[in-house]
């Protein structure tokens, strides 16, 4: 039997003998896979992605950016070394300050040296509202029309929620101008 070493410089950790593999690779977690955003004109607004290392040896990155233009997203930081088994969070940044109100699409490329998964592609979908406004209201039993206690209520395809109190009230706070769907959670209730 013949052992070749065949240097990969694009993957640090893996080393290849005649078709044998034998490796400290790096495993990527990476979360979340896509962001979708409503965020109101001339604001700055932060999300997180999580990087993590499930692998054995060090997950190697850099973080580019495409899409539309003017660039109104920026992560922080763009590149670095997370050790096995450990995770950092990178700042995902979006100013919409030189934006008009609309859609705007934009892709973060996430490059490593996990060699199953070299590049990840994460979708930024964002839409730029014209300003802020709030959304609250009283949640009643159907046929009683009495308040109902403790319903919680969340928006579909984003992480706003609130519970509604003893009066039925849900208040939301400041949310982005636009047209929201809510869901309902309660026992002995059915959800819509």
């Amino acid at each position: 039997i013949a052992y070749v070493l065949v240097d990969v410089p694009q993957h640090p950790n893996f080393w290849v003998f005649d078709d044998l593999y034998f490796a400290n690779l790096a495993e990527l977690q990476i979360a979340p896979v896509r962001f979708d955003l409503v965020i109101a004109i001339d604001a700055e607004h932060r999300e997180v992605l999580n990087i993590g290392n499930v692998g054995e040896g060090d997950l190697i990155f850099e973080i580019e950016d495409e899409g539309d233009d003017p660039d109104w997203l920026e992560c922080d930081p763009v590149e670095g070394t997370v050790e096995p088994e450990e995770e950092t969070d990178v700042a995902v940044i979006i100013s919409t300050g030189d934006l008009e109100p609309g859609e705007y699409q934009r892709t973060i490329m996430f490059n490593s040296n996990d060699p199953g998964q070299p590049q990840v592609e994460i979708p930024v979908g964002m839409f730029v509202s014209r300003g802020e406004g709030t959304l609250n209201g009283v949640v009643t039993d159907e046929e009683t029309q009495r308040p109902v206690e403790g319903v919680l209520l969340t928006i579909e395809g984003f992480d706003y929620e609130a519970v509604s109190d003893d009066q039925g009230r849900f208040d939301f706070g400041e949310l982005p101008a636009w047209t929201y769907s809510i869901r309902t959670f309660i026992e002995d209730y059915l959800t819509w």
